[in-house]
């Protein structure tokens, strides 16, 4: 599904990233911006929303860059900030008052965020022109080494992660050092599933469909037509993987083939920890048993920001 819009202000909306467990259990970041126009965190309003029972609340909005969102399991969220900050609310159902939200400092550019079930939490981003990690322990945010360039982590235990990147880049961590893995790609990793140690998917913008254990990486399978990969899960013993515009794949069991599930959903990210939820660019789409399929938030955005001039324009 499309973006939506323009508005009357030439404005777009669209879903950016989801986590949760479930379509009426989870938060969800979007974006308005110029209806067609190159990304700009200069030109950008973000949101953090609450899918709850299949109703948006919008929480907050920023002018700016938020960069992304995790959701725990006792359902605190934590959104990344660009501008240096992470935001926290531990009780949604209070999150539409700015005064639920605790605004903790980091010592960086924040460009993801991602935790583990029982913690750490860790955001990572730009401090001047290196890469850098940080991790949350429930009271501070502490420094711990980073691998480069990365874009993606994912993993099982504090000591068992693995992050990608950039050209290429992808490295595990043991809880004291980060070990390189080549990659028979240069391409840009979009999407990282940790299922186990001996199981391990990335997707990159090259179309690729990366496997991987603690042996080794090779390439498994390729977009249909090359486009873009860009997100990968393991849900219901099934291989999941988010082709955009390509629609919605799973790897054909054990064979190198990427069969189309949906073609009209156009999904570019995922959270499987219980439904498969995937977020598409005009709605958040969620499936319970990987055939049927139920969508949430379409027009919701506009709806409610529609009437407002977009926030860079000042007031």
């Amino acid at each position: 599904m499309p973006v939506v819009g323009p508005d009357e202000f030439g404005t777009q909306y669209e879903y950016i990233a989801v986590s949760g467990r479930a379509q009426d259990d989870c938060c969800v970041l979007g974006y308005r911006a110029p209806y067609e126009q190159p990304f700009s965190p200069f030109t950008l309003e973000s949101w953090a929303i609450f899918s709850d029972h299949g109703t948006f609340r919008f929480l907050f909005g920023v002018e700016g860059w938020l960069t992304g969102l995790w959701r725990s399991p006792r359902g605190e969220l934590y959104v990344a900030n660009n501008g240096g900050m992470v935001h926290l609310c531990r009780k949604l159902e209070d999150g539409q008052d700015l005064n639920a939200w605790q605004r903790m400092p980091v010592d960086l550019q924040p460009l993801g965020i991602w935790g583990l079930p029982d913690g750490p939490v860790y955001v990572w981003g730009r401090k001047g022109a290196d890469t850098v990690l940080h991790a949350f322990d429930g009271k501070s945010w502490n420094p711990m080494p980073c691998p480069g360039a990365m874009s993606q982590l994912h993993g099982l235990a504090p000591d068992r992660l693995y992050a990608g990147g950039y050209e290429g880049l992808l490295a595990s961590w043991d809880g004291r050092t980060w070990t390189r893995h080549p990659l028979e790609t240069r391409a840009n990793l979009t999407g990282l599933s940790m299922v186990s140690e001996d199981e391990i998917w990335a997707t990159t913008e090259g179309g690729e469909l990366l496997e991987g254990s603690r042996h080794g990486w090779a390439v498994r399978a390729r977009a249909p037509e090359g486009e873009p990969l860009f997100d990968v899960a393991r849900w219901q013993g099934d291989l999941w993987v988010a082709g955009g515009d390509a629609g919605l794949l799973r790897l054909v069991d054990k064979t190198q083939e990427l069969e189309v599930v949906k073609p009209t959903a156009d999904a570019t990210t995922f959270d499987a920890r219980q439904s498969l939820l995937m977020v598409c660019q005009g709605m958040v789409a969620a499936t319970a048993d990987g055939k049927r399929f139920q969508s949430v938030g379409s027009g919701s955005f506009l709806r409610f920001r529609s009437k407002f001039p977009p926030m860079w324009e000042g007031p």
